[in-house]
This record gives C-alpha cells, structure tokens and sequence, in this order.
C-alpha cells in the first residue's frame, strides 16, 4: 500500500514536472512550438510506459502592419519629370457703385444719388492800390477846407499835417491815415482829407485805386 501511494505520487510529480516546462517552453519560445514525440501515461497500477504521439505546431499568429500614413507636406525624395503649370489666377471681381433705393411693393427701385453741390464761385481778384510815383498824379477835383480847432488856435499851434490817402476808382478817398502828425490839428486834417475827390487814375485805358500823399497847411494868419 505505501508504494502504490508512493507510485501515484511520484506520477502526479512527474505529469506537474512536464506541465511546467511546456507551458515555461511556450512561453519563452519565439518560433513555433516543438512537436511531442512522446507522452507519458501512468496506468495505475502498473509502470510508466511511453507512447509516441504527434502533436500539430500551433501557428503564431501576427498582427498585420498597417502601412503608416503618407507625409503629403514632407519633401518628394525622387524629382517629378515635370512640372505642372500653376491654375490661372482669378481675376478680381468689379463692384459697380450700388445706387440707393427706396423700397416700393414686392421691389426696389433705384434712385440715383443726388449731384454734388456746385463750388462757390472763385472770389474776384483784389486789385492792390498803385503808387502815384509810377503814374501821372490824380488831379483834385473838390476840396474842403479844414476847420482850425479853437483850442489850437488858442494855443496858437500851427504846422503841416502829411496824410496818406488811397484814392479809389470812382477818385473818392476810400482811406486815410496820419504820417506827420500835429497835436491838435490831425482829426481836422482827417475829416476834410477824406472830403476831397479826385480824377481816376487810369493804368493802360483802366481806372486803378492808387495811393497818393497829401498835406494839410494850418496857418494862424489865414
């Protein structure tokens, strides 16, 4: 009894011994599996007898490698045997003006948009006042005799007052203004100067303002 029961142990180590290595030899291994010849089979009770056996390998099986995805930005490693033309470039579009339009039913009619304002007339050319000097000299044609001031004449101031007048195309005093001033006698001066009228003065067959100097005698004898 105590070596039938030392048999069956030994068997049972045995069978769990080849287990191990098949299934370590699986595996570990990077082919195909080894066929096996042989199997050992334990007849109880009896002896360990050996059986020839033949075991189809079984197939390894791959994953198949799928092919990587083309770089369509990387540079082309053999050079094209020609180059194609470049498509013609698109012409860009006009835009016409868009008229404004007022909305009237189911459409739009089109009105034109309004002119522009016209420009304001060019103002005239100012003609400038011409020295007498360069002219023949305007002749005066009414004169008005100037008033002597009585605080003046009681200070008995007297002397000559120069005014520079402009005289305008019509021979009126458009402007006066003082030169050599008087005390007491330049307002006098002033307000009979611009009194006086003269003959135009013509510049080739044209009347021209002109300016001209005239003098004004205050005399406590007079």
């Amino acid at each position: 009894m105590t070596r039938r029961s030392s048999l069956v142990l030994l068997s049972i180590a045995a069978h769990a011994f080849v287990l191990v290595v098949i299934l370590v030899g699986s595996v570990m291994a990077t082919g195909s599996l080894p066929t096996l010849a042989q199997r050992l089979i334990f007849d109880v009770p009896g002896t360990v007898k050996f059986v020839d056996i033949h075991l189809p390998a079984a197939p390894i099986q791959t994953a198949p490698h799928a092919p990587a995805p083309e770089n369509t930005n990387a540079a082309p490693i053999v050079a094209p045997a020609a180059i194609a033309p470049e498509p013609p470039s698109m012409p860009e579009p006009v835009t016409a003006p868009i008229a404004s339009g007022v909305l009237a039913g189911d459409g739009i009619s089109a009105v034109a948009p309004p002119p522009p304002p016209p420009l304001p007339p060019a103002p005239p050319a100012r003609q400038e006042p011409v020295r007498v000097s360069s002219l023949q000299r305007p002749t005066r044609v009414f004169s008005v005799d100037p008033a002597y001031p009585a605080a003046a004449r009681a200070a008995r101031i007297e002397g000559l007052v120069i005014i520079e007048a402009v005289i305008d195309t019509d021979g009126h005093v458009a402007s006066a203004r003082v030169l050599k001033s008087v005390a007491l006698l330049d307002q006098a001066a002033l307000d009979a100067v611009r009194q006086w009228r003269f003959t135009p003065t013509l510049l080739n067959g044209t009347a021209v303002p002109v300016v001209m100097t005239v003098t004004v005698n205050f005399a406590l004898g007079k």
